[in-house]
């Protein structure tokens, strides 16, 4: 058991494990937030879409319903501006005979209304003195009747009105053996003297709606302006208040509001001039769980999917890591018998790009490592040969040094002072050797030697050497390595004046520029063809030289100690037009100074003719 659970660990601890578990975790979070995302872009569109295909129903009802609305308030007019209804309503003292004549006239125009809109029921007179005339296409009554109507008509005092839930038999007309369950909308209008109510079919006001919206979740009703119930398919709620009226803003032409609770989305239009008001209600629950299916649907499909891609993925991978397995196996015969063997490339896996470029960099490290390590080798080799050959240079300075005061002293006593000053000379530049094992001395220090080489070759040539220096002020005590500027001469002397009898001029020039110490030594002996020049100089970039300690081992000294952007560069001496010109680039450093400025000061374009 412990080993299967360390099993588990290792893997999701290896990068296999680890990728497909931020994978996995990842695809989870974003399954999350999309689904999220998705259910609230799918509700908000479900509204949206029922919003524009709910108003365009309205837009249809509405032409439906003003319509009929308009014929109704035109014969409505018609039967206010009639004579006979003005005297029924006005004229108290109308004698019998010509109340019946008004009453006939009455009954007639009804009956003409009727035949021509057969959605209207019948038109009641309710007189201010109990009197009701009843007219319908068939028949004409009048009558004195208190009661269901006869209420509401007082209820609305003198306002005018529409009324739903009124049976056909709330009328006054039992007699008349019509459907007394008929529902109908009354539409009242008030009077000189009473009341005109005309009642309409609701069956076929809603008619005029029903056939417009067949969706079984969608339920369309109209209501009155304070909110009753006029017409809708649950009868039994006509004339009922409207549970929603308090969210209708009838300010507002159209609307909509959402109750939560109940899951309907409720929208409602106001056209102008009508007194009704058209409600749609939506349930959109069923809407949602059609979608939360669909939506269980696709996760499943999804997880069903991450899961088969998982599978996919990780086969891939163990695949795909082949070669970082052989990476790992040859990593261990380097650490462990320090063979550098290199992966094979005939492999199939190496048909992918990115391996291939793994691989053959791998390889080509490993090929670096292996001359690396042969350089290495060499190098620890020559390090060993040089320090043998220090061994084997360790005489006895004391030993050399009386060797020499002795010699001079028998030239002293021979009679010749030309071997004694230069064995007196040799003598200088040697003592400083044996007196501090110091790396860098100052640039005064430097000079002396320099003088003293000078010295000892003009003895031997009968001072034709002639030597000229300018140097910076304030650049004595400039720290440099030591026994610099000896091979720079010798160099000038032995090669560039070989031709002249070892006669010539050497211009030495030091100058501080910038945060660099520059010291040019010049001649103008018979300097280099171009090709030699250039040959000289690329040696000199590259570091390549022999084992002495001419121009060529100076620069590596140079490159050694201060590094890369420092050493030696040669120029013709354009400005003698002949010679050389041997360019040093050191960094400034004055003694007791940490950060090697100095101030550079003006330099004199041409060369001081001072002769040592």
């Amino acid at each position: 058991m412990r080993r299967r659970f360390s099993g588990i660990t290792g893997f999701f601890r290896s990068i296999q494990g680890q990728f497909i578990l931020f994978f996995l975790g990842g695809s989870v979070i974003l399954l999350l937030v999309s689904s999220l995302l998705s259910y609230t872009v799918i509700y908000d569109t479900v509204q949206h879409i029922n919003e524009r295909v709910t108003a365009a129903e309205f837009a249809q009802i509405s032409v439906n319903l003003g319509g009929l609305w308009d014929n109704v308030v035109r014969q409505q007019e018609t039967l206010l501006g009639n004579e006979a209804v003005k005297k029924l309503c006005t004229d108290t003292n109308e004698d019998k005979i010509e109340r019946i004549f008004s009453i006939n006239e009455f009954s007639d125009l009804v009956k003409s209304m009727v035949w021509h809109y057969p959605y209207i029921h019948s038109v009641y007179l309710y007189l201010d003195g109990g009197d009701v005339l009843c007219a319908t296409n068939v028949n004409m009554q009048c009558m004195v009747s208190e009661g269901k109507v006869e209420s509401a008509v007082r209820e609305h005092g003198g306002k005018s009105f529409l009324a739903g839930g009124i049976r056909a038999g709330d009328f006054p007309l039992n007699s008349m053996k019509r459907n007394e369950d008929e529902l109908l909308i009354t539409i009242g209008q008030k009077m000189y003297r009473g009341w005109m109510l005309i009642n309409i079919s609701e069956a076929y006001f809603n008619s005029l709606y029903a056939d417009v919206s067949r969706d079984g979740e969608r339920i369309i009703r109209v209501i009155d302006g304070e909110g009753h119930i006029l017409s809708s398919p649950d009868k039994e709620s006509l004339g009922a208040f409207y549970q929603y009226r308090d969210y209708i803003d009838l300010e507002q032409n159209e609307g909509q509001f959402l109750d939560q609770q109940g899951g309907v989305q409720v929208l409602w239009s106001v056209q102008e001039g009508e007194p009704f008001v058209i409600v749609s209600e939506r349930k959109l629950n069923p809407l949602y769980g059609e979608l939360t299916v669909v939506s269980q649907v696709t996760v499943l499909t999804f997880v069903a999917g991450l899961t088969v891609l998982c599978l996919a993925f990780l086969w891939w991978m163990n695949r795909g890591f082949v070669p970082l397995k052989h990476i790992i196996k040859s990593m261990d015969s380097v650490a462990q018998t320090g063979e550098y063997a290199v992966i094979s490339m005939d492999r199939e896996y190496m048909r992918v790009s990115e391996i291939h470029s793994l691989v053959t960099h791998y390889n080509t490290m490993l090929g670096r490592l292996n001359e690396f390590k042969l350089e290495q080798e060499h190098s620890a080799e020559e390090l060993r040969k040089r320090e043998l050959q220090v061994l084997r240079n360790q005489i006895n300075p004391h030993f050399l040094f009386n060797t020499l005061n002795n010699i001079k002293w028998m030239s002293i006593m021979s009679g010749v002072p030309n071997i004694a000053e230069s064995i007196s000379a040799l003598g200088g530049i040697v003592q400083p050797l044996f007196r501090s094992d110091a790396v860098v001395w100052s640039l005064r220090e430097e000079m002396e030697q320099v003088y003293l080489y000078l010295k000892i070759e003009n003895l031997r040539f009968q001072n034709g050497i002639r030597c000229h220096e300018e140097i910076q002020p304030g650049l004595e005590d400039v720290k440099l390595l030591r026994f610099l500027l000896q091979p720079l001469i010798e160099n000038s002397i032995v090669h560039g004046f070989s031709s002249a009898f070892h006669q010539g001029d050497i211009w030495i020039h030091i100058y501080a520029r910038e945060r660099d110490l520059v010291i040019e030594v010049a001649d103008n002996g018979q300097g280099l063809t171009e090709t030699e020049l250039e040959e000289l100089n690329e040696k000199l970039a590259e570091g390549k030289g022999g084992g002495g300690i001419g121009l060529l081992n100076t620069c590596r000294r140079i490159r050694l100690y201060y590094g890369e952007p420092y050493g030696i560069r040669v120029y013709y001496n354009q400005q003698e037009g002949r010679g050389l010109l041997e360019r040093l680039t050191l960094p400034l450093d004055r003694e007791g100074e940490s950060d090697r400025t100095c101030e550079t000061g003006e330099t004199a374009n041409h060369y001081n003719k001072n002769v040592l």
